[in-house]
């Protein structure tokens, strides 16, 4: 069953036809593709593809302008955090690998997008502005993760090699991100240095 070959036992091609069927009845869509692991629809400025991943076996809902490329692609986490707001709390993850949680786990995300992503369907300016401002700030959202990681890294090392002054400069970076054994270490260093401004040092090093 987890062969690519067999994936048609699945039904995912069918159930999505099945879920999602409104985009043609109220938004004018056409339903332009499929595969057993793919499904497009498109307007003359939209384009709509649902998935089942090949490997990971998720299932998704992307929307994006066709103007701009697949590159302008949403995903659905996205689109609700735009249209309702980040603290959403709608699930927006869903794997499936057999063909009863499939078809359950399409009607799910079919009940969301026609309860929240009408404006975006609809191509209307506003929808496309905030679903983008989302998508920025999750990109901002992601950098600031993975320098966080990397200043808590090398933060790390300094401290289990007494480097304090390193210790210091680098915590200071990302002062109101500490946690508490972090602010505990930054206070140590602080009184061992004497809270000398001239000992920053270049993170980087």
């Amino acid at each position: 069953m987890n062969s690519y070959n067999n994936r048609e036992n699945l039904k995912f091609n069918f159930n999505v036809r099945n879920n999602f069927q409104f985009l043609i009845d109220d938004y004018n869509f056409e339903f332009v593709k499929e595969d057993f692991t793919f499904v497009r629809y498109e307007t003359d400025q939209l384009f709509v593809n649902i998935y089942h991943g090949r490997l990971s076996y998720e299932l998704g809902f992307e929307c994006g302008l066709k103007s701009k490329g697949e590159d302008s692609r949403f995903r659905l986490n996205t689109i609700l955090r735009g249209l309702i707001g980040d603290t959403h709390n709608k699930q927006t993850f869903y794997q499936a690998s057999n063909k009863e949680a499939v078809a359950n786990c399409l009607s799910k995300i079919s009940d969301i997008v026609k309860k929240y992503c009408f404006s975006l369907l609809r191509a209307e300016d506003l929808a496309f502005v905030k679903v983008d401002r989302a998508s920025a700030d999750e990109g901002q959202e992601l950098t600031e993760k993975y320098t966080l990681g990397f200043v808590r890294e090398q933060a790390e090392q300094a401290w289990r090699n007494k480097e304090y002054k390193k210790v210091r400069s680098l915590y200071k970076t990302i002062e109101e991100k500490l946690s508490y054994i972090e602010l505990k270490r930054l206070k140590y260093a602080d009184n061992y240095l004497g809270s000398k401004s001239s000992d920053f040092v270049d993170i980087k090093k």
